[in-house]
């Protein structure tokens, strides 16, 4: 079995393609922008202007999804989504975006992994604004570029990574 080695967890190439497939599916309807995996490592700077947005998988494993992307990107996104122009959009409508975004991924993600007859469960998706990086916790990060800009998805606690093989 192929591994993508990414932060603290191997992930299999069938993980791999199930989080590019639930990302691009979710972000190009919404915001009309074409979304791409990364082809290499994205750094990225803590002191970047960016929202992160998480949600809690609870059922039938337990793990947290979050999508860490610079505040202009949401931006343009939110401006694309509404037909507005960008002094119209507020930080509500930005926020509802992203953790709208965020829960049609997760949505996408957990339904891809588990078997369709079994049920699951994810929370509400909250905007936060903790550290990118858990140190302790089991975590892989995807690195992405919507229209040149680069953004994350973080799966972050052992769930993720057992459910999926």
């Amino acid at each position: 079995m192929a591994y993508f080695e990414s932060d603290r967890c191997s992930v299999t190439a069938q993980l791999h393609d199930m989080v590019i497939e639930s990302v691009v599916e979710a972000f190009e309807p919404m915001g009309f922008l074409e979304v791409l995996p990364a082809e290499a490592f994205v750094p990225y700077d803590e002191r970047m202007n960016r929202v992160r947005v998480e949600i809690m998988v609870e059922t039938p494993f337990q793990g947290e999804m979050r999508l860490i992307i610079p505040k202009e990107v949401g931006m343009e996104i939110t401006t694309n989504l509404y037909s507005y122009d960008r002094g119209q959009v507020t930080e509500n409508m930005l926020n509802d975006m992203l953790r709208e975004i965020l829960n049609v991924i997760a949505g996408r993600l957990v339904a891809r992994i588990v078997p369709p007859e079994i049920p699951f469960t994810i929370g509400l998706p909250e905007v936060g604004k903790k550290s990118f990086d858990d140190k302790n916790t089991p975590s892989s990060t995807f690195h992405f570029h919507l229209e040149q800009n680069p953004f994350w998805v973080v799966l972050l606690g052992e769930g993720f990574f057992s459910a999926s093989k």
